[in-house]
């Protein structure tokens, strides 16, 4: 906090009785090595970046510091799965090849119903493999956020509203940008549109209880996936 103090307010009053201004006067940061200072930061960029494009229209995200470098810039076939166990079963039974990327679809807000954490067993069988730095891995799901690879979520709108996610076929090209912050399929509007026209939201057997009550009123990721009346 002494650190970022020029981006505080110090006339906050705080649970000492002192303002935030008082508490931080006589701090001082021990270690450089743990905390950088402002005029050298450990990164030039936060952890996290924001990306949009036809496959993400509301955005998605992306922890980019645990992207290897070279796959900043990442480009492939989709590989289309409807639950992470069948994503890491295919992983398991070598399905899934070097510059695919693996596409886990209904994990939302209102497609799983719940948005569970997506991905984590998906990603630490990966990081195991010589393809670990050559496969990427979308779902509108969510993730824990000690993954690491090039791992996006939260991608909105989800599937089950009818988000471009849900119209992706497998060997549609993906294109993933974090640099520009753009993620794209490379399929003509024309077709996305006529696609969409031929799509159904899949079922899922949950007619009553809190879940039924909870997918008509949950928000999307990008809304903070809250219910909403």
């Amino acid at each position: 906090m002494k650190e970022l103090s020029p981006f505080l307010n110090l006339d906050v009053l705080t649970v000492t009785g002192k303002t935030l201004r008082e508490n931080l006067k006589n701090v001082q940061v021990d270690n450089r090595q743990i905390i950088a200072p402002l005029s050298k930061p450990f990164r030039s960029e936060n952890s996290y970046a924001f990306l949009k494009g036809n496959l993400a229209p509301d955005g998605a995200i992306v922890k980019q510091i645990a992207v290897p470098r070279k796959m900043l810039s990442f480009r492939g076939p989709a590989k289309i799965f409807e639950s992470d166990l069948t994503a890491t079963n295919a992983l398991i039974e070598n399905k899934i090849s070097a510059g695919d990327v693996v596409v886990v679809r209904y994990q939302g807000p209102k497609g799983d119903p719940g948005m569970r954490q997506s991905g984590n067993q998906f990603a630490s069988i990966l990081s195991s493999k010589e393809i670990s730095d050559k496969v990427a891995f979308l779902t509108d799901g969510r993730f824990s956020g000690t993954n690491k690879g090039l791992l996006i979520g939260h991608i909105a709108p989800e599937a089950y509203i009818g988000g471009p996610l849900a119209l992706v076929k497998d060997g549609d090209i993906i294109n993933i940008d974090i640099p520009n912050r753009i993620i794209n399929m490379e399929v003509e509007q024309e077709e996305i549109s006529k696609r969409m026209k031929n799509w159904q939201p899949p079922q899922k057997d949950i007619k009553r209880g809190f879940l039924q009550i909870y997918r008509k009123l949950v928000t999307q990721a990008d809304h903070g996936a809250i219910l909403s009346p």
